[in-house]
């Protein structure tokens, strides 16, 4: 039986354009962030993903649970005592590994005047302390990250990083915070002043921190954070 060129050629085309398509359908879809989009206005997504590549676990979803204190007439930041180990360094590999000073971190989360998870938090450790607003993401399931802007010292040099601590609520009662779980916390420094004796880490630096302990007690509180109240709302950040 003889074939025709015409009919080679339709076939071969046909072939290719099958191919193709194969190809297209088994490329990866770009995922989609789920993260509250309130939260780029604190952390651009490349430094969201230098983040990710430095081993920091991050909490996505736009149900980030409240983190307060209701103990009197106004909302109040809880103390969380947290370990710092160092798992990553993007700069002086020699950290991993190495224990840094424990921390007292009050973190507050309330929805503010526009329904986002607002972070007010501030830290002190022994020769670092800082603090700053940001957002929040969480799951809806008790696991959350927080995102702040800081501003810190350390042995007398001034500071600004972005911050991110993620980990899981502990509850002792459905109402009652009893501490925290699966703590990593973060940082990236965005500036500093000067620094002869390099105490600071570098502009650019993202360590990253986990708590080793199965729990974070809540600490002793040491002054609350005070925030305005919107009149119209109960348990909400004003702007």
């Amino acid at each position: 039986m003889k074939i025709s060129t015409k009919f080679i050629v339709f076939i071969l085309c046909i072939s290719a354009l099958c191919l193709t398509q194969c190809e297209e359908n088994l490329q990866t879809p770009a995922t989609i962030s789920e993260f509250p989009p309130v939260i780029f206005n604190i952390i651009t997504q490349q430094q969201l993903e230098s983040f990710r590549k430095a081993g920091m676990p991050l909490v996505e979803g736009n149900r980030a649970r409240i983190i307060a204190n209701f103990g009197g007439q106004t909302p109040i930041g809880i103390n969380f005592l947290i370990e710092h180990q160092c798992v990553s360094d993007n700069v002086t590999a020699a950290n991993v590994d190495s224990a840094f000073s424990s921390y007292n971190e009050n973190l507050l989360v309330l929805q503010d005047i526009n329904d986002d998870a607002a972070v007010s938090a501030s830290y002190v450790s022994a020769r670092d302390e800082g603090s700053g607003t940001g957002f929040a993401s969480g799951d809806g399931n008790n696991n959350f990250s927080l995102f702040f802007k800081a501003n810190g010292v350390t042995s007398g040099i001034s500071y600004t990083a972005i911050w991110v601590v993620t980990g899981s609520l502990k509850f002792s009662s459905p109402e009652t915070i009893s501490g925290l779980s699966n703590i990593h916390d973060a940082f990236l420094i965005t500036q500093k002043g000067d620094d002869p004796l390099n105490k600071v880490a570098d502009v650019g630096t993202i360590r990253v921190f986990r708590d080793p302990d199965s729990l974070s007690a809540i600490a002793i509180q040491k002054g609350p954070i005070v925030i305005n109240m919107n009149d119209d709302k109960k348990n909400v950040i004003g702007h």
